[in-house]
């Protein structure tokens, strides 16, 4: 198998085709969940008021 281009949506793309049971591909998404972080301190559209 030839793993495709080093961006994060083909690398998670390959980390789903790569679980070979149900069982890991739920433990994939809860790590995924789990690691999930948002950090909205520096939203570069903070200061702009809603139209």
């Amino acid at each position: 198998r030839v793993r495709p281009a080093e961006d994060s949506g083909d690398r998670l793309a390959w980390a789903v085709l790569d679980c070979a049971t149900p069982d890991a591909l739920r433990a994939l998404a809860a790590e995924l969940v789990n690691g999930a972080v948002v950090d909205l301190t520096d939203d570069p559209g903070a200061h702009l008021e809603a139209v």
